[in-house]
């Protein structure tokens, strides 16, 4: 039972991945999970490169994951074999945490170190009383143990990719997209809009689109989801679309917008993945699915 919560949690985390994340499940033992953290920008530890476990116990929901960072680091709030201390990981911990809600919890350590209670006391002392002593111990201890060379070169071939792609995208916009970094400092989260479509139902509405980077692109697919409610049967809210647009690594995302448009105007009953019942509409009762589509009234409890 739990393992299937957390195999729940799992594609959640595939639908809206965290910035500043990459991980899942070792092998196929749910329990145990590995994730390459990065330094979130304009944090003390911006460019280190930090590998982390997350151990579930297999027995019991309410006990808390363990947490380890198999990278050393220095930080008040990190114990030097690596494990974390948070009070959502000892008495503040409850069932309903869900995996990616840690993770950003974990983000946020990095960036809003916490002295008061700490865990490495040499780290939280000299947060306290030297700052630019901290800032350089942390830079060392980056540059001695979250240098993974492997993972940079990955990192770094994806902002040239993204950047290339954004460059071209503002440079030859998409008619009816707008698409652009939600922090300039930060290539791998960009926010979008598109415009329905004129020979389609949804013409003249607009819907928001987020779409995050994994930081192995294009290795691994990015997360390309509506926030916006349509009634569409390949296209629901909140719902990882790269599956439906048959990514692959050679797209691009000008290209991702412009399988998006097609399907606004061309849905495909027989894609894997469609809402079934919206299919059956679409072929059984054209009108009735473009009235439903033109309405775009959201499912009552669903708003």
């Amino acid at each position: 039972m739990y393992g299937n919560i957390i195999r729940r949690q799992l594609d959640s985390l595939f639908n809206d991945p965290p910035l500043n994340c990459i991980g899942g499940q070792i092998n196929e033992d749910l329990f145990h999970l590995q994730f390459i953290i990065t330094g979130p920008t304009g944090s003390d530890y911006e460019g280190g490169i930090f590998r982390m476990d997350i151990q579930f116990a297999s027995n019991h929901h309410f006990n808390p994951p363990k947490v380890i960072f198999t990278t050393k680091i220095f930080h008040p709030n990190i114990f030097p074999d690596g494990a974390v201390c948070m009070d959502i990981l000892e008495d503040n911990w409850t069932p309903v945490i869900q995996i990616s809600a840690l993770l950003v919890s974990i983000c946020s350590l990095l960036f809003d170190p916490n002295p008061d209670n700490a865990a490495n006391f040499d780290a939280a002392q000299c947060y306290r009383s030297n700052r630019e002593r901290y800032k350089e111990k942390v830079r060392e201890w980056i540059t001695e143990f979250a240098n993974d060379d492997g993972m940079k070169e990955k990192i770094d071939a994806a902002k040239k990719r993204i950047s290339s792609e954004l460059e071209n995208i503002l440079q030859n916009p998409l008619l009816g997209v707008s698409v652009r970094p939600v922090d300039q400092r930060d290539l791998f989260y960009w926010h979008g809009v598109i415009l329905g479509p004129q020979d389609s139902p949804h013409k003249d509405r607009s819907f928001s689109v987020n779409i995050r980077f994994p930081l192995d692109y294009p290795d691994n697919s990015p997360s390309f989801v509506f926030n916006s409610y349509i009634y569409h049967l390949n296209i629901r809210s909140h719902i990882n679309l790269t599956k439906t647009l048959n990514w692959n690594a050679a797209m691009t995302t000008r290209q991702y917008f412009q399988c998006l448009q097609t399907l606004l105007s061309h849905p495909d009953p027989l894609t894997k993945g469609c809402d079934h019942c919206t299919a059956y509409l679409y072929q059984a009762n054209r009108l009735a699915y473009e009235e439903k589509a033109q309405a775009c009234e959201p499912p009552s409890g669903s708003r």
